[in-house]
């Protein structure tokens, strides 16, 4: 009876332990895929890679991390924007010129 039960427990206990390692697996896979998709995001705009090659999933999951980072920095733009309006309606000067709108610089020709 008690050797059925520490089996019990050692099997349960063993049961746990994978589990517990999947789970991490899977959470470093999705880090490491978040990462890859990251570093290939900055070589496109550094014009150092290209996505002409890249599997429509990947270039979608893509594009949802660029809208998941433009919404992260958005709130800090726009606080920045405040606190750069604040100063020089205090009379204080601006660290950089201005710029013809918030979303950045034009390109236009």
């Amino acid at each position: 009876m008690e050797q059925t039960q520490r089996l019990f427990n050692q099997e349960s206990y063993t049961i746990q332990r994978v589990q517990k390692s999947h789970k991490q697996a899977e959470k470093l896979q999705r880090i490491n895929r978040l990462t890859d998709m990251e570093i290939l995001m900055h070589q496109c705009v550094a014009g150092l890679s290209s996505l002409q090659n890249a599997p429509l999933n990947y270039i979608t999951e893509m594009g949802h991390l660029a809208e998941q980072n433009m919404q992260d920095i958005m709130p800090r733009m726009e606080e920045l924007e405040k606190n750069r309006a604040t100063t020089l309606q205090m009379g204080g000067t601006s660290s950089s010129p201005p710029r013809e709108d918030a979303a950045g610089p034009s390109f236009r020709n």
